[in-house]
């Protein structure tokens, strides 16, 4: 067997047992190990029954783990990649894997299975011979058996940042005991271990070879002594191959999933999540449904139906017979309270198709009978649905963007990779007769859904089923029966949402960013994109944006800023699924959640969407772009509209008139792919981007709605054209902060500092990982740019005489800004991420006298009130427009120095220039 169990502590022939009281001669510690009173014997007798102990545990060698304590995605089905990952980074490391506890449809130290309970432990050791694998149960033995308690480090991987870094954190050890239950664990846990975070480049998905720098970066981080490694991530993406084989599954499972596929042999399967659907489009997708399982009947004359879905499918006919008009609670269950509406459409799709489920073939029989709580919420019900969808003959997918939520989407996604792979690896085979697209309505450049036909047709035993026709003859009582069933519902629904909108309206602080209301021409053509990372990149997504809706004559359609809540850049459709479920989870948690209490939140909870752990979805705001910036001088050359507060695909159709099939997509897997020449002949190079993309080609497309997903990057487009290096000077000098009360509040900043021109303006950014690698380098820079132009006398007439004393004089310590300006000295301002400005930037403290931030105009700063937008008038906007109140204030300086690759410090030359030339001749 792959885990040895060993002997107990108490069998080990080092250690005597010492069952009763205290001796006076004898001292007892630990779990019953009797010591001498000796020091030296006692420590050599802790050493050998510890050394004794890892021989035990560790198979003869010393005991080093890795306990993957948090796999970033908790469902079952999907949680392949991230843990062998993890097994992976073990076996880089030559250390021993902890296989972590798994239930309730998780793999988690909080759970009461093992590991095997879901997994086959012994394939596993065959997949990855060179690793040592132990239980979570014997790691915990392991743990309490030791005199010498295990030392700990703990590490945490998450994306950000230009380069591959680490940096200490302070310990948040009670946490992990409380969240994760590791207070199981006898371990050294404490203030004191050490706690590090690891940020893995955004570089890293794109370079051809930066997995491996990303492996190497890992495996010279994890060089560290200790016994025991707790790592973490949040990284959705293969730390080291973009391939991984499957974790096998548990034979049992493997068992059970074979006696429902030979039973159904030949078959459809069907799966449809449907706890995110909103209610008043579940009768438009319950009959798109029922339109595919009809045309896939007819295609393959087959009859017996998989149906998997998260509805509680087995409790229908007795939720049905109660007849309540109240949610169905369930509440040991992730979906605790299922609405009517629900209800009623499983309902009509049940008295449709005759399915079958894992239930009502009986193979979930030995799970209700022995292991109630793990029946109710199964891991091993969802693992089967997966496997036998796998396996189907024909699979029925998620039909379309509104009938499918992100969240909803994971287990169909994974299905459909494995059912391609299948694919991809029979290809050649005799036994594909075709493959069927049901979802051929999607555009070519879309991702599909496939659904394989992996027998030949011909060689089936058709089956004389007395549901041959009954799609076809209730077809039109279906239609009606849902229509009536849902009339009431829509209605009260639709009323519902106007009333809500209304007050909304009545209520807002600012103007509402709505769809536009003006209906949209025949031969009226849109441009969007979609919005993602920090305000300064977004802002510069949105200036590419209005130059390619110049040269294209199209409309743009304006996304709103994301605030407080950034969305890094990801690939395509995962673009898409994650602002699409931001969004959606902070709209949720805004109209249900206000009145759920932190202190009643339950840690099992873990997909409800009102618990503590989507509550990083609450700082999300969003904000007209109209409300903060000038387009007066824009609209005289395109023409905008606003998206408004949605990112729904469906809905962005709708309200500008169009379908899929007019829309095309430019699609770019990876962050920099495409650069944009308005010149086919151009000699520019592609600088960091991977492809040429002519702007001509883009006037050929005919299609209604021209959508980008990314346009991220300064550079993203080289201009040669004459009239479009005219607007584009326009966009620059005239798309400006046009905000009343930032303008007022920056220029009595201004007015304090001595009036525009007169100061020196600096940014300092410190913030992020590389700025902070480059600290040094930036501030010895900026320090060096200061002391030229003072040199120069850039700004006339300041008295710099103390900067050439080897000493200041004991009275300049405590000028204030007034004597600053009294006495001509250089006042200096500087805008900065820093929180602590006097430590972090102490090099230009101790050589400049006055030199102030915005916290020396805190006053001015409370003058502004609290400011929202529409979207949550609970959410202040203030630590929003700070940054942009700096950004104007030291801007308007008589000299502007900024750091290095910061987009801020792009902005504020840019701003600088225009105030003092009249034009942008920064190329910073």
């Amino acid at each position: 067997m792959l885990v040895i169990l060993p002997r107990t502590l108490f069998s080990s022939e080092y250690v005597k047992i010492n069952h009763g009281p205290h001796d006076e001669k004898k001292g007892s510690t630990g779990q019953g190990i009797e010591v001498e009173k000796d020091e030296f014997s006692q420590i050599k007798n802790i050493r050998k029954h510890d050394n004794e102990l890892d021989r035990k545990f560790c198979y003869g060698s010393e005991c080093k783990f890795l306990f993957a304590y948090y796999p970033p995605t908790m469902e079952i089905s999907t949680t392949n990649i991230e843990f062998i990952t993890y097994i992976k980074l073990a076996e880089s490391l030559g250390r021993i894997m902890v296989l972590t506890n798994v239930g309730s449809n998780k793999i988690s130290t909080c759970q009461h299975f093992p590991f095997n309970f879901y997994y086959d432990v012994d394939q596993l050791q065959e997949m990855f011979p060179d690793i040592k694998f132990i239980s979570q149960k014997d790691f915990q033995k392991w743990s309490y058996h030791r005199y010498d308690k295990p030392s700990t480090s703990h590490y945490y991987l998450i994306n950000g940042g230009e380069q591959n870094s680490i940096m200490p954190v302070t310990p948040y050890s009670d946490s992990l005991r409380k969240t994760w239950c590791l207070d199981k664990f006898q371990l050294n846990l404490n203030d004191k271990t050490p706690f590090k975070q690891l940020r893995v480049s955004w570089n890293t998905w794109e370079l051809e070879d930066g997995r491996e720098v990303l492996q190497e970066f890992l495996v010279n981080s994890f060089q560290d002594n200790s016994k025991v490694l707790l790592i973490r991530h949040d990284i959705r993406q293969p730390l080291f191959i973009d391939e991984f084989p499957p974790l096998p599954y548990a034979k049992h499972i493997r068992d059970s999933s074979s006696k429902i596929i030979n039973s159904l042999r030949p078959y459809i399967a069907i799966q449809w999540d449907i706890q995110h659907i909103t209610q008043y489009v579940l009768p438009e997708c319950a009959l798109s449904l029922l339109n595919q399982v009809q045309e896939t009947v007819d295609k393959s004359s087959i009859e017996n139906i998989y149906f998997a879905s998260d509805y509680p499918l087995r409790y229908l006919k007795d939720i049905i017979s109660s007849n309540s008009s109240e949610p169905f609670f369930q509440p040991s269950s992730k979906w605790s309270h299922i609405s009517v509406s629900h209800t009623k459409t499983m309902e009509v799709i049940a008295t449709t198709i005759p399915y079958q489920t894992a239930d009502s073939l009986g193979v979930m029989k030995h799970l209700q009978d022995s292991l109630k709580d793990e029946f109710e919420n199964s891991g091993v019900r969802d693992i089967l649905d997966k496997l036998v969808c796998i396996e189907a003959d024909f699979y029925i997918g998620l039909p379309s963007h509104h009938c499918t939520n992100p969240m909803d989407l994971k287990r169909s996604k994974v299905v459909v990779e494995m059912r391609n792979k299948i694919w991809n690896h029979l290809s050649n085979s005799e036994d594909i007769e075709s493959v069927l697209d049901l979802n051929s309505e999607l555009h070519a450049q879309k991702p599909k859904m496939f659904s394989l036909l992996l027998t030949q047709t011909n060689s089936y035993d058709r089956l004389q089923s007395r549901n041959r026709f009954l799609f076809k003859s209730l077809f039109p009582i279906i239609i009606l029966t849902l229509l009536i069933a849902f009339y009431t519902l829509s209605a009260e629904f639709i009323f519902t949402a106007s009333l809500q909108s209304s007050t909304t309206s009545e209520t807002s602080t600012e103007p509402t960013t709505k769809p536009s209301l003006d209906s949209p021409t025949y031969d009226e053509k849109f441009l969007t994109y979609l919005p993602h990372s920090g305000f300064h990149n977004q802002h510069g997504s949105l200036m590419n944006a209005m130059m390619l809706s110049y040269i294209t004559n199209r409309t743009l359609i304006l996304p709103p800023i994301l605030i407080y809540h950034t969305i890094p850049y990801q690939p395509s459709d995962i673009l898409y699924d994650s602002l699409n479920k931001t969004v959606t989870i902070k709209k949720y948690r805004m109209n249900h959640c206000t009145n759920v209490s932190a202190e009643n939140e339950s840690s099992d909870v873990d997909d409800d969407l009102c618990s503590q752990k989507y509550s990083k979805y609450d700082k999300l705001t969003m904000l007209n772009w109209e409300h903060l910036l000038d387009f007066s001088e824009i609209k005289k050359y395109i023409k905008l509209v606003h998206r408004g507060y949605d990112f729904n695909f469906d809905t962005l159709l709708e309200q500008f008139s169009t379908s899929k099939s007019e829309t095309f997509f430019i699609v770019e897997s990876k962050h920099y792919k495409f650069r944009f020449f308005d010149n086919d002949h151009s000699e520019e190079g592609l600088d960091r981007f991977k492809k040429k993309f002519f702007t001509s080609d883009l006037l050929k497309i005919d299609e209604k709605l021209l959508h980008f997903y990314s346009l991220f990057s300064h550079y993203k487009i080289v201009l040669e054209q004459p009239k479009n290096i005219h607007f584009y000077n326009i966009i620059h000098n005239t798309f400006m902060v046009n905000n009343p009360k930032l303008l007022n509040t920056s220029n009595e900043v201004m007015q304090k500092l001595g009036g525009k021109g007169s100061y020196f303006g600096l940014h300092v950014r410190v913030g992020e990982a590389k700025f902070r690698f480059q600290e040094k380098e930036n501030l010895k820079f900026i320090n060096d740019e200061l002391k030229k132009f003072l040199k120069n006398n850039t700004i006339p007439y300041l008295d710099t005489s103390y900067l050439n004393k080897s000493k200041k004089e004991e009275e300049y310590f405590a000028y204030s800004l007034q004597e600053c300006l009294a006495h001509n000295l250089p006042v200096i301002y500087i805008a900065t991420d820093s929180k602590n400005p006097f430590k972090e930037l102490k090099l230009l403290y101790d050589k400049y006298l006055c030199i102030f931030t915005l916290f020396d105009f805190k006053t001015d700063l409370e003058d502004i009130g609290k400011t929202s937008s529409d979207f949550d008038p609970n959410i202040d906007l203030l630590n929003f427009y700070i940054p942009l109140i700096d950004l104007l204030t030291v801007s308007y300086g008589g000299v502007f120095i900024g750091t290095i690759d910061s987009t801020f410090s792009r902005m504020a030359y840019e701003l600088h220039d225009l105030y003092k030339y009249g034009e942008i001749k920064s190329h910073f």
